[in-house]
């Protein structure tokens, strides 16, 4: 009896299909098998990756805009804001652009994780972009509502990034594993 149980378990399991997940942000998640590949392998997850280089939360919250028109997802990550922070947007008009994305979100049903990076002062070295990056951080943890917030990283380190923002693969395993533990 408990044979026919498993091999019927197993033979259901077969059919169930796997989440669907988007990932939207800029260069920090577009790493080449970095933290977002690395999640989706190791949750069985189907993604997609909008993100792109250079990017704004402006442009990000009229990409996912189209992208859910068009696609449907069960989770979505937000990971941005770097770009905005490090030129001249008000931070209160990032913060707007990321709600604007939750609710969206929420309006459509889907689990939103919004990732708050890693810790500032352990990986950049410019201190402007860093006050204002780490500012941004803190305005999200604060004011985001409605979604998953995964805090910052406090395991990547100076030594993981060649430039002080951009993570090299060492720190995409470490933010990878943060990520999986803030699920």
């Amino acid at each position: 009896m408990i044979k026919k149980i498993l091999l019927l378990f197993i033979f259901l399991m077969s059919f169930t299909t796997p989440e669907k997940v988007l990932f939207v942000g800029d260069s920090l998640t577009c790493y080449p098998g970095g933290w977002q590949d690395m999640l989706t392998k190791k949750m069985g997850w189907k993604s997609d990756n909008i993100s792109q280089i250079g990017k704004t939360t402006d442009w990000m919250n009229k990409k996912l805009i189209y992208q859910l028109k068009t696609n449907s997802y069960d989770k979505v990550f937000i990971y941005g804001g770097c770009n905005d922070a490090f030129g001249d947007v008000d931070l209160n008009k990032v913060v707007k652009n990321v709600q604007n994305m939750v609710d969206l979100c929420n309006k459509n049903n889907i689990e939103v994780y919004v990732i708050c990076g890693y810790d500032v002062n352990k990986v950049m070295r410019s201190q402007k972009p860093q006050k204002r990056y780490g500012e941004l951080m803190r305005k999200y943890l604060n004011e985001l509502k409605n979604c998953n917030i995964i805090c910052p990283c406090k395991t990547v380190e100076k030594g993981d990034s060649e430039d002080g923002v951009h993570i090299n693969l060492n720190g995409q395993k470490k933010f990878y594993k943060w990520i999986l533990s803030n699920l």
